[in-house]
Order: structure tokens, then sequence, then C-alpha cells
């Protein structure tokens, strides 16, 4: 998961980015490993995050 601005997220590969929450301060968003930019700071992903986008995915 990382925490970015609008700016940084429309600098995201769209393939990569799974999912995406607006919040006041920026972007969450859930990325592919691979589509990561080098230069953004990744927050590891807690378990009740994963479940809530895979709720919200099947849907």
């Amino acid at each position: 998961m990382i925490r970015c601005s609008d700016e940084q997220l429309r600098e995201l590969d769209p393939a990569a980015v799974k999912y995406i929450k607006q919040t006041f301060y920026g972007n969450e968003a859930i990325i592919l490993r691979n589509g990561i930019p080098s230069n953004m700071i990744v927050s590891p992903i807690s378990i009740e995050e994963l479940f809530v986008y895979m709720v919200k995915e099947e849907r």
C-alpha cells in the first residue's frame, strides 16, 4: 500500500493499481509490487485493509 498525492497517483501504471481510497489527506492505493516506482514510500497492508479490498472487489 502506498499513500500519495493525486499527482503521484496519475504517474502510476493504471494496470498496476488495484484499489484506490481517496482521503482528506491524499490517496491510499494498493499497487502490484512490480508497479511501484522506487521513489515511493511503501507501507505494509494490514489484514483488515486486505479483507476490505477483497470484499469490495467481489461486488
